[in-house]
């Protein structure tokens, strides 16, 4: 973002503050140094004269080396521009403590240990091991365990996909709708399994932010560099399943990724996209002037 004062000099971000008198919209600020009005201009690309440049230093150190990698991975895909946002890493860093909190926790639960020791002979593989499969009769599964196994296949699917074809932001997207999926469902998995997930979506994550995935792996109990184990495997059982993911549009952006039954309703659809935390905060107190559904392909909420 690019401001300017009163007398139509560029003024560098880290000298601008909001105006408490600010107008309803919020976009009234002013300079820290004399407290002359300042405007925001049209986005700019960065630019010494314009005073709008990104210092990584600066970056790295309020943020950390990952999220500012999350950040310019998820925003735009490699052939268009990034546009830096700060708010923007700021949500991104917000998620990567989520995720770390997360992980935490549930490795803070005593009953965790027995879990583990027990893991192989429940039937799941560790995704350490060279073979990531499920060793175990799927029609033997409950339908929440199904599902999930039906879902994190699926996102191994894709992200391999999308990494091979240096999509990131479409890597993280994938990664993203996994861990809310996986997140919202952990009361109800084995710890086993759920541990199994954790270990693949790490894996996945590596490329994109490798510190934090080496801290989280170690936690997990894993001695060598997660670097040195192998890469999450398809499993071709889960890949004929009653799942289909779907992106979720608001005005032509995509914000999240859903996953329906093929042929689902439109109204079924729309309630569960409003549900994302991505699509609620973005759309907010606007008004969804007119949703396009394409089935099975896409959803688009038209806001004004």
């Amino acid at each position: 973002m690019s401001y300017k004062d009163e007398s139509g000099d560029w003024v560098h971000p880290s000298n601008v503050v909001a105006n408490d008198s600010g107008t309803n919209d919020g976009e009234k600020y002013c300079r820290k140094d004399n407290g002359a009005s300042v405007r925001k201009v049209a986005i700019e690309k960065m630019s010494k004269s314009k005073k709008n440049t990104i210092e990584i230093d600066d970056i790295i150190k309020e943020y950390g080396a990952d999220a500012a990698r999350l950040f310019v991975s998820s925003d735009s895909p490699p052939e268009r521009n990034i546009e830096w946002s700060t708010n923007g890493i700021s949500k991104v860093h917000k998620y990567l403590s989520d995720i770390y909190d997360f992980i935490t926790n549930f490795l803070q639960d005593k009953q965790a240990d027995s879990d583990v020791a027990t893991e192989k002979n429940e039937g799941y593989i560790s995704a350490a091991d060279s073979d990531s499969s499920i060793n175990k009769d799927l029609n033997a599964l409950s339908k929440e365990e199904k599902d999930f196994l039906i879902m994190l296949n699926q996102t191994i699917y894709n992200v391999t996909n999308n990494m091979d074809s240096l999509y990131f932001n479409k890597v993280v997207a994938n990664l993203r709708e996994f861990s809310n999926y996986m997140t919202g469902r952990s009361s109800q998995l084995p710890r086993n399994l759920l541990k199994y997930g954790l270990e693949a979506f790490l894996k996945m994550f590596y490329p994109i932010i490798p510190h934090v995935v080496e801290e989280l792996w170690k936690c997990l109990g894993y001695t060598d560099y997660m670097q040195l184990s192998a890469w999450p495997k398809v499993d071709d059982r889960l890949m004929e399943s009653s799942i289909i993911s779907i992106p979720v549009q608001i005005n032509g952006k995509t914000y999240a990724v859903i996953d329906i039954a093929p042929d689902e309703e439109q109204n079924i659809v729309e309630e569960i996209a409003k549900e994302m935390e991505n699509v609620k905060k973005v759309i907010g107190g606007r008004s969804v002037k007119k949703v396009v559904y394409v089935k099975n392909r896409v959803i688009n909420f038209v806001c004004v």
